[in-house]
């Protein structure tokens, strides 16, 4: 996911609610795991690894940012953030 610029992200609000019976090589789900969590400037990274999802159902990801202080977030500005799965 990258954030847009005027947007950041609010570290320890990061929440994943994977499916019941959802295995993946890289869990626990948390900002501590680097092998799971990783954030470069405005760019969140979350890697599942190899994942096993027996069933059908959705991977819940959420997670707080703040709108930042700067000249560019006048009032009327949109900021669209869009998440991309690879």
């Amino acid at each position: 996911d990258v954030l847009p610029a005027g947007l950041s992200f609010d570290a320890g609000t990061l929440t994943v609610t994977p499916p019941p019976g959802f295995v993946s090589s890289n869990s626990p789900f948390t900002e501590a795991n680097a092998a799971f969590f990783t954030q470069a400037g405005q760019t969140l990274i979350l890697d599942f690894g190899t994942a096993t999802n027996p069933a059908a159902g959705s991977i819940v990801v959420e997670y707080d940012t703040t709108v930042r202080n700067v000249i560019a977030n006048q009032d009327g500005t949109i900021l669209v953030n869009t998440a991309t799965l690879t």
